[in-house]
């Protein structure tokens, strides 16, 4: 596994998403996420070197998309207004430095 999953780990993501999560629900998430990466690490070992990309149903369907349906969406017109300032948006922030928010790292150096 390429990322060590454990309880501190699972506090610190609870944390980043401002979840309370108990003591017994630790145990259950921090298995979900081993689980979750062993899964990936192993699509990761798997050769896809023959299988044709896909491609973008939309990008397929482009011509019937501007036949049939661009013309019945309804458009707002653009209208300039006041924008907030900046420390009306700050204010809402748990934390912030210098008129800009701050944040956790959440991707560690190693």
């Amino acid at each position: 596994m390429s990322l060590n999953i454990d309880k501190e780990l699972v506090h610190h993501i609870a944390n980043l998403a401002r979840i309370n999560i108990n003591e017994d629900e630790i145990s259950e998430y921090e298995k979900n996420f081993k689980s979750i990466v062993e899964y990936i690490d192993q699509l990761k070992d798997l050769d896809v070197s023959d299988v044709e990309a896909f491609t973008n149903p939309l990008v397929e369907n482009i011509h019937f998309y501007q036949e049939n349906i661009s013309n019945t969406r309804k458009e707002r017109s653009d209208e300039v207004s006041e924008s907030l300032k900046a420390k009306e948006v700050i204010k809402n922030s748990p934390d912030s430095k210098n008129n800009e928010f701050k944040i956790q790292s959440v991707i560690e150096n190693s």
